[in-house]
């Protein structure tokens, strides 16, 4: 980091997250905390659903570098370890099989015109109707779809 930039005595291990375009995940910012590292990051994309600000990094709202370097100033108040735990208790690859088991579950249970309950967080199920059907003989749309370049169907003409 440049001089005077960061008081003395505050370490420089932050990881700078300055998209600036609304990502649906960022897998950088899950990384960083794994390993123990806050994260400043505008607050654009998934920001707000991965960073817990002033626990596991500083969201800056209004995304200028004043605010980034303010940000890098009360990094050192941040617990390392409450990074570390947050991704093992959000992100973690068992928490996220489960997640995607649920909505796997939710989509077949739709299928068959069941109702679901999904579990979030602290034991709270949320009990769900299933998704509505799609219109018969043409499902996005009318018509059939579209082969796509990798083989794929793509979206009803």
């Amino acid at each position: 980091m440049r001089e005077g930039l960061v008081p003395q005595g505050v370490s420089d291990a932050v990881t700078d997250y300055t998209i600036d375009w609304p990502e649906p995940f960022g897998l950088v910012m899950a990384e960083a905390m794994a390993c123990g590292t806050p994260v400043i990051a505008f607050r654009r994309g998934s920001v707000d659903e991965v960073v817990v600000d002033g626990v596991t990094g500083i969201v800056c709202r209004s995304c200028t570098g004043e605010e980034m370097v303010q940000a890098v100033r009360q990094v050192e108040k941040l617990e390392r370890a409450a990074c570390r735990h947050h991704v093992e208790e959000n992100f973690s690859s068992a928490v996220m099989a489960e997640r995607y088991e649920a909505v796997y579950r939710r989509v077949v249970a739709g299928a068959r015109g069941e109702a679901v309950g999904v579990l979030f967080g602290e034991g709270v199920r949320l009990r769900m109707p299933p998704p509505s059907r799609p219109r018969q003989g043409g499902g996005l749309g009318k018509g059939k779809a579209e082969p796509t370049a990798w083989g794929g169907e793509g979206r009803a003409q």
